[in-house]
Formats: C-alpha cells, sequence, structure tokens
C-alpha cells in the first residue's frame, strides 16, 4: 500500500486502526445477538460478508472508502472470533456439566 498506493504512512495506519476500532465497538453487539439467535447463526451470517472484504478492495483505492471497508471487515470478523471460539466451547464434552 505504501509503494502501489502511494500511501503516507498516518493513511497505512488509519486504515487499519478503523479494523481494529470496529472490532472493538461491535464485539458487545454480536455477543448480544449471539445470545439470543445462537453462535452458529451469526457465524453464517459473517461468514457470507467476510468474503467481500476482498472484493471491496478492488473497487477503490479512496483512504476514506478504505476505512469503511476495513470497519465493515472488523465489525464481520469480530463476530465470526467471538462466536467460533464460544461454539467451540459450547461444543466440547467437558463444557456440558
Amino acid at each position: 500500500m505504501l509503494i502501489d498506493l502511494h500511501f503516507t504512512y498516518i493513511f497505512f495506519a488509519l486504515i487499519f486502526a478503523s479494523e481494529f476500532l470496529a472490532k472493538v465497538l461491535i464485539v458487545t453487539f454480536w455477543g448480544k445477538y449471539a445470545d439470543k439467535v445462537g453462535n452458529l447463526k451469526v457465524m453464517k451470517i459473517v461468514s457470507f460478508a467476510i468474503p467481500l472484504v476482498p472484493l471491496l478492495w478492488l473497487v477503490s483505492h479512496n483512504v476514506f472508502y478504505l476505512v469503511l471497508v476495513q470497519l465493515f471487515s472488523g465489525a464481520c470478523w469480530a463476530g465470526f472470533d467471538l462466536c467460533s471460539g464460544n461454539f467451540i466451547y459450547e461444543a466440547a464434552p467437558w463444557g456440558n456439566g
């Protein structure tokens, strides 16, 4: 990104920090939603959205657009990371009693 897209270090950091920010802000939502509908349902939802992220990177090289893409990516990955871990704990035989 620094060479091919001619981004500054500030823009580079901004783009990748936005994914982390989205994860921090949205993980509580995914936790509450997973408590209602189940971890597997959340994983199914975000599993359809995650493959779109690389395709969205092809649309534009505008920094602000890429920040939005990374916010979307962080929101999706937050749900997947949280619920995949929870799903494993639920499925483990030692976790049921």
